[in-house]
């Protein structure tokens, strides 16, 4: 299985790095996760990359572009696959076509419109691609 990630720039929750973490073990220790692919973001992409780290998971980074074309939330993960950047929603798109899974982990329990995190979830829905939400409440969806 090929596990797409999407969070917040401002970081997990404490029950949200929780969750993840066992859920990400599980996985490993039952062999079904291949490799992962994220945005290589400050915040929840950088802490989601040191799990991966812990637990020996391949990783795949796609970090974004602002407007501008610079590397302003870049958290510069190391890894021996990144891709090009990109604009921060096609990068996003980008990692939805890749997965087969997308694990998600907004900053808001209620989706928003203006929000990554909630664009690549609504993009992955589109797609048909399963969503796991992490909310920063410690629920599951």
């Amino acid at each position: 299985m090929i596990l797409g990630f999407t969070g917040t720039d401002v970081g997990l929750t404490f029950v949200q790095y929780v969750n993840v973490r066992s859920d990400l073990h599980n996985l490993v220790q039952g062999l079904h996760v291949e490799e992962v692919h994220h945005g290589d973001c400050v915040g929840a992409d950088a802490t989601f990359d040191a799990i991966c780290v812990e637990f020996w998971v391949k990783r795949k980074l796609h970090p974004g572009l602002d407007d501008n074309g610079e590397w302003k939330r870049r958290a510069w993960c190391q890894s021996d696959h990144v891709e090009q950047g990109l604009p921060y929603l096609d990068r996003n798109r980008v990692i939805v076509h890749r997965s087969d899974i997308l694990w998600a982990c907004p900053r808001e329990v209620d989706e928003v419109k203006r929000s990554g995190t909630w664009h690549t979830v609504r993009e992955a829905r589109e797609r048909g691609v399963p969503v796991r939400l992490y909310l920063p409440d410690g629920s599951i969806r």
